[in-house]
């Protein structure tokens, strides 16, 4: 039996949220609930993703509030959805660099499994 399964779903307002800006976006990943980020984390693989071809004109600004992210507390499952589209980033994480010794060793070990600072 699985337990603790979860979904993670989105729709037009997280699609809405992410067009209208940063500011909007940053409001959900820093104070939203865990739903709400995962959401939000999850539609914004629409546009890190290089498949679906969408970039937003914030995706720098983005990728910083990301690596940042990392340095605090969040849950698993948002620390490997935030790896993830900072993974499609595929540019240089220097926050990440500079800051590498003191995060947690999950996000240190997750960082080296995927290869965060080789750059695509």
């Amino acid at each position: 039996m699985i337990e603790n399964l979860s979904t993670v779903t989105y729709g037009k307002s997280q699609l809405d949220l992410i067009n209208s800006g940063f500011d909007g976006v940053s409001a959900v990943l820093c104070g939203g609930s865990e739903d709400e980020k995962a959401s939000i984390l999850f539609c914004l693989e629409r546009f890190f993703d290089p498949y679906f071809n969408s970039k937003l004109p914030y995706e720098d600004e983005l990728a910083v509030l990301l690596q940042k992210m990392l340095l605090g507390n969040n849950s698993d499952s948002i620390v490997e959805d935030i790896i993830d589209l900072l993974w499609y980033y595929g540019k240089p994480l220097d926050i990440l660099k500079e800051n590498f010794n003191t995060l947690s060793e999950k996000v240190r070990q997750e960082i080296i499994d995927r290869d965060l600072f080789e750059y695509r």
